[in-house]
């Protein structure tokens, strides 16, 4: 479900975008192909497909639910291959080291949080754990530190950063 977080952006966006082209005045001369008939504009879109509208006359719901149909199917289907890795094992599952290293960092940060300070030592032993840690323990580790400092129930002692 994660991996389909930007089929609703991108179909709204999609979306804005062909209302505001369509409502923008534009009269169709320019996309429009020689082997098009007069009464249809061909606009081109980058996977070498087209799509058509009427030239004249408003343009209806419909030719707008058809034009946006038209490019979400033309969209790499979820879980596709791109760049030689499969998308689904981008968020890859963290190694038993890397739950490791993310239990010895929430350590050091429950201890710093004990004291209400965030010194240069909790720095150092922050170090070699934040750098074994995968990118969404990162993420994580970083939100709890920067919510415990924006609460006051941590104190940096240090202008240097936490990792």
């Amino acid at each position: 479900m994660a991996s389909r977080q930007w089929l609703m952006p991108a179909a709204t966006g999609l979306t804005g975008l062909v209302a505001g082209f369509l409502m923008g005045g534009h009269t169709g001369e320019s996309p429009s192909t020689g082997d098009a008939s007069p009464h249809v504009v061909v606009y081109p879109r980058a996977d070498s497909t087209s799509t058509q509208l009427p030239a004249s006359g408003p343009v209806t719901l419909d030719d707008l639910r058809r034009v946006v149909r038209e490019e979400l199917a033309a969209l790499p289907a979820a879980g596709a291959v791109r760049g030689g890795h499969d998308v689904e094992s981008a968020v890859a599952e963290p190694t038993p080291e890397q739950d490791f290293a993310a239990d010895q960092a929430r350590a050091v940060l429950g201890s710093a949080l004990s004291r209400r300070s965030w010194t240069d030592a909790d720095r150092d032993a922050l170090a070699p754990q934040f750098a074994a840690m995968s990118p969404a323990q990162r993420e994580e580790w970083l939100q709890q530190y920067v919510q415990a400092v924006n609460q006051g129930r941590l104190v940096p002692e240090s202008e240097l950063p936490p990792f």
